[in-house]
């Protein structure tokens, strides 16, 4: 049997199995320990970067509350995804395979979820043409009322009727 390990490591340019399995051992512990510090610093981006940032669009006067917890979040988003393709590239997985697997990912829920898109594209919209603002009497869809919220998914409204739609 240890003909055969022989053998295996000396494919790999190993004079041993003994060698190439320290030389394993030694790689998957730098990777872990490079994968380790990606989220340490992923971590601390997203626990000092958002209020940080939220703090600084208030003091800017940044004109819409919702705005700002929007960017926040895509903000925040953003670091979560950086952090996740460096953890990747870290333990070894081939940047070719993140791409590909992003893009038929991608493909496939924006193909099952045109509807929804739809709406999240109308409240993108709402957001950054503004044509109603939180505070607002509004009617719409049945429904007439203040504006509560404001967001890309939905827009919460207190109708006179003292309810939540």
């Amino acid at each position: 049997m240890s003909d055969f390990l022989n053998a295996i490591a000396a494919q790999f340019g190993f004079d041993s199995f003994e060698a190439l399995s320290t030389y394993m051992v030694t790689q998957i512990g730098w990777n872990l320990l490079q994968a380790a510090l990606v989220i340490l610093v992923g971590w601390l981006a997203i626990r000092f970067i958002i209020p940080r940032l939220i703090r600084w669009l208030e003091r800017i006067d940044f004109p819409d509350a919702t705005v700002r917890g929007v960017i926040a979040l895509i903000v925040r988003w953003l670091i979560v995804l950086w952090t996740a393709y460096y953890v990747m590239l870290a333990i070894g997985v081939q940047a070719t395979a993140i791409v590909g697997v992003i893009t038929g990912s991608a493909l496939a829920i924006g193909l099952a979820m045109q509807g929804t898109l739809s709406n999240v594209a109308a409240g993108v919209m709402l957001l950054i043409l503004r044509p109603i603002s939180v505070g607002e009497y509004i009617t719409g869809g049945g429904h007439s009322g203040t504006v509560v919220t404001l967001g890309i998914f939905y827009t919460t409204i207190d109708t006179l009727e003292k309810y939540r739609v």
